[in-house]
């Protein structure tokens, strides 16, 4: 049996074995994506751990900054691992100043699925309730304005329609500098996604109330229709619950539902019995006790319907107005009217005092006038004195005001500066072939700075790469430049804009190699040549990514690429094997770069007696199996092929040539 037997027998022989196996990849997608990252943190101490994670703090050897890393315990179930990664994600999309941010995930070099989210330290909203048991104004004012954060966070969760289910003071971290956190997500599940929750289990806990025996959350704060299904829908309506009692801890010094045993606790939460805050803290105003009994009402019509409305409230008890929470009638308004205006309350108060009293002086006898004087003397200081407190703080509000000011333009030049940065970064991930975070680095360099043109130009090159032409296109014409590399450029997007009208389509073969032509002459200039190249190069395997065209399309793409970018002639010779090609390059000795190659799925490439010296060009291909006999192709250049398992050489051609994993054939 020759080779070519042998390598036949190999492959059907592994392709019996994959579909033999469970198809694990599309059952856990995002499982399988993380597994094409490559672990990038250093191992650090461990500062927390919980049923199903635990929490290392890290260093990000990339951005060198501190991070915490939450690491799977049981990588080795497929379905923890798929609940680990959702909490990733979801997090991640919530990008918002009160909730822990996650960085990154995926799995280290031993096969460990993880994500990093900045350390938010040990200190939680319960360590802070241990720590203050001295209630003075100072703390509530405080405590509401820390509540308050956390209210923001969630409305911002519930604007993305995604439920955190599981809030409690453990879970909100305060940092050092005013920093309130809201972390945890390991429960949270889409408002409209029925069957989320199923899977991300935390704690299971039998109760002759509940559905099937299963409860996800933390008795306690759980709202009535987390514990029995048929009270409602797990929704807002729950965090909103979770975040009354929260406030209820914070405000009385106890929990809301504070029975010790656990079926006694969940009973408590279904009845919705328990003593109101005034009688734990009498100190407590009765508007803001009315408000946390709506946030917890076990009638969910009753309760605040969105955390908006709920952060509404807690505003206008801070400012002395009347709550939705409040029966409202004529005198309550007015007692609230005057006691929003102390200072004016005050003088209309002695306003009417002076007129009755002058009004008996004028009744009685000529001598009490002086009296009179004297009372109209103690007004006029008074009314200067307020007077002067006004100027105060009228002065005090245009130096805050001014100090804004200064402070926006101070953002504003910083952001200014870091979009030139971020262009670099842009430009850097183009260069590893890596289109969207080079698009998504381009975007937020011109949404720092709208005036710079380098990073509106160099977001439009990229737009064009990945043929988003119309808007490209619209980008074009906001630069006002006479630069004639540039007009040409827009020349060829506005071109093809016309032809694809929409964003969401691709150039058909026909257009897109009508496309390289126009780009490869697009710069006529020679010093601008390198430029058009890279150019081409980048849309050629920007195409090879796109599953809209067939094997057959992308060979004939790659074919009028490789005659642009080398003085050759004559179609390219290869052949299909499944999903992947083999090409034969060989005796060509007008071929200088593989660059339109790099992203093809090649399998094998022959380029034996060709004029090409370095693999450069093809780093990080999937080649397998490559033949260079009689070329002047260095060894260390093999290294930069990660795929590589075969090479072909000539029996004197690198002596003393090895490559760890690639098998060495010479002939």
């Amino acid at each position: 049996m020759d080779s070519e037997e042998k390598s036949y027998v190999k492959v059907t022989s592994g392709l019996s074995n994959m579909l033999n196996d469970d198809d694990s990849e599309f059952e856990y997608p995002i499982s399988t994506e993380m597994q094409m990252r490559e672990g990038r943190y250093t191992s650090g101490d461990e500062i927390g751990r919980g049923g199903m994670k635990k929490i290392l703090l890290s260093e990000d050897k990339l951005t060198a900054r501190k991070v915490a890393q939450a690491k799977l315990l049981d990588s080795q179930n497929d379905q923890k691992t798929e609940s680990f990664f959702r909490e990733a994600r979801i997090t991640a999309q919530l990008q918002h100043p009160n909730i822990v941010p996650v960085y990154d995930a995926g799995y280290d070099r031993e096969g460990q699925a993880f994500f990093t989210m900045k350390p938010v330290g040990k200190k939680t909203l319960k360590n802070y309730l241990k720590e203050n048991q001295l209630h003075d104004e100072f703390y509530y004012q405080h405590s509401l304005e820390l509540f308050l954060k956390v209210c923001q966070a969630m409305a911002y969760a519930h604007s993305k329609q995604v439920v955190h289910l599981d809030l409690k003071p453990e879970n909100i971290y305060l940092g050092e500098f005013a920093e309130v956190l809201v972390g945890d997500w390991g429960l949270a599940r889409g408002v409209n996604d029925e069957c989320l929750s199923e899977e991300l289990l935390v704690e299971d806990i039998y109760d002759e109330h509940s559905q099937h025996g299963m409860l996800k959350g933390t008795p306690g704060y759980m709202a009535p229709e987390q514990i029995e299904k048929s009270l409602g829908k797990r929704d807002e309506l729950c965090d909103i619950y979770a975040l009354g009692a929260i406030l209820y801890e914070m405000m009385c010094g106890k929990r809301a539902n504070s029975a010790e045993d656990c079926k006694d606790l969940l009973k408590q939460t279904l009845a919705g019995k328990r003593k109101r805050p005034r009688e734990l803290n009498p100190k407590l105003a009765k508007s803001l006790e009315l408000v946390i009994l709506k946030a917890l009402e076990k009638d969910r019509d009753q309760r605040y319907q969105t955390v908006k409305e709920l952060i509404e409230d807690l505003h206008k008890f801070q400012e002395g107005y009347m709550t939705s929470a409040e029966d409202h009638n004529a005198l309550k308004s007015l007692f609230y009217l005057l006691k929003r205006h102390k200072q004016l309350s005050f003088l209309l108060f002695l306003f009417l005092i002076s007129s009755s009293i002058f009004s008996s002086f004028l009744f009685f006898a000529k001598q009490k006038a002086v009296e009179l004087s004297e009372v109209a003397l103690i007004e006029k200081i008074r009314a200067e004195e307020l007077g002067q407190l006004a100027l105060i703080e009228k002065n005090r509000a245009e130096e805050a005001y001014q100090s804004q000011l200064q402070e926006q333009a101070e953002k504003e030049a910083i952001s200014k500066a870091a979009s030139p940065r971020l262009v670099n970064v842009a430009r850097t991930d183009l260069g590893r072939f890596d289109y969207e975070s080079a698009l998504a680095n381009a975007r937020l360099a011109v949404l720092w700075d709208p005036d710079n043109e380098d990073a509106q130009f160099y977001l439009g090159r990229i737009l064009m790469i990945t043929q988003r032409f119309d808007e490209a296109n619209r980008l074009f014409q906001g630069i006002m430049s006479p630069s004639f590399p540039r007009k040409k450029t827009a020349e060829v997007c506005s071109k093809y804009a016309q032809i694809k009208i929409n964003d969401d389509l691709f150039l058909n073969v026909a257009e897109l190699k009508s496309l390289l032509k126009d780009t490869r002459s697009s710069f006529v200039i020679p010093v601008k040549a390198n430029e058009s190249m890279k150019f081409l190069i980048h849309i050629v395997n920007y195409a090879y990514t796109l599953p809209e065209y067939s094997l057959e399309e992308k060979m004939e793409i790659a074919s009028l690429a490789l005659q642009l970018t080398n003085p050759v002639k004559g179609d390219m010779k290869y052949s299909t094997f499944e999903s992947q090609v083999d090409i034969d390059l060989s005796n060509n000795k007008r071929l200088f770069t593989l660059d339109v190659l790099r992203k093809l799925p090649i399998r094998k490439l022959n380029l034996s007696n060709s004029s090409i010296k370095n693999m450069d060009s093809l780093m990080g291909s999937s080649v397998k199996e490559l033949d260079i006999r009689g070329s002047q192709i260095s060894g260390y250049s093999m290294r930069l092929l990660n795929h590589l398992e075969k090479l072909v050489l000539n029996k004197k051609q690198n002596p003393g040539l090895n490559l760890r994993g690639v098998e060495i054939i010479r002939k």
